[in-house]
Parts: structure tokens; C-alpha cells; sequence
């Protein structure tokens, strides 16, 4: 009886860590009011407008894709590709760890 539950089990396992993997995850895209960053002349990654981007600028693009703020600064798109999401966050923690 032991021998079959422990096959059994690890294909269970392995199932659902394939779901897991192969299963696309959901996107949440909340548009910004500023169509590139670069054209308005804003710091990219800047989602707090205080004119210098760390990670209290992450937590603010967290917060407006999690729509808890709604007064994001058009920084907040760091990526410059009209949505606010995840990649934008991305963005901005690259900009963080180049900064000398």
C-alpha cells in the first residue's frame, strides 16, 4: 500500500506545480494621465513627484495599481508605456540599484 500512495502523491505534487508554472497570471493595467514620461519632461520612476526616485516611489506605484491612492504623478510609469503595472514597479527598482 505504501508504494502506491508515494508515486501517487509526487504526481499530485508535480501537477500542480505544473499549474503553477504553465498558468498565466492575471494582469491588472490602471492607465496613467501621462502618455510618456519622456515627453513631459518627468523623472521616470517618480510616482511620489519628489523629484528623486527610491523605494518609497515602489511603494507608491504599488499602492495606485492596488488603487489604495489615487493621485499617482505621471513618474509613476516608469516604463513610459501609457499602464501602470508590475513592470513599471521593475523599472523603478532597476533605476534605484543603477543610482550611484
Amino acid at each position: 500500500m505504501k508504494r502506491f500512495w508515494v508515486p501517487l502523491a509526487l504526481v499530485v505534487a508535480l501537477t500542480a506545480l505544473a499549474v503553477l508554472v504553465v498558468a498565466p497570471a492575471p494582469t491588472l493595467t490602471v492607465p496613467v494621465t501621462a502618455a510618456s514620461a519622456a515627453a513631459n519632461n518627468v523623472l521616470p520612476g517618480d510616482a511620489n513627484d519628489d523629484a528623486v526616485v527610491d523605494m518609497s516611489d515602489v511603494v507608491k506605484e504599488e499602492r495606485c495599481i492596488l488603487e489604495l491612492d489615487t493621485d499617482c504623478a505621471p513618474g509613476a510609469d516608469a516604463d513610459a508605456d501609457g499602464d501602470l503595472d508590475m513592470g513599471d514597479v521593475l523599472t523603478t527598482e532597476f533605476i534605484i540599484m543603477a543610482q550611484p
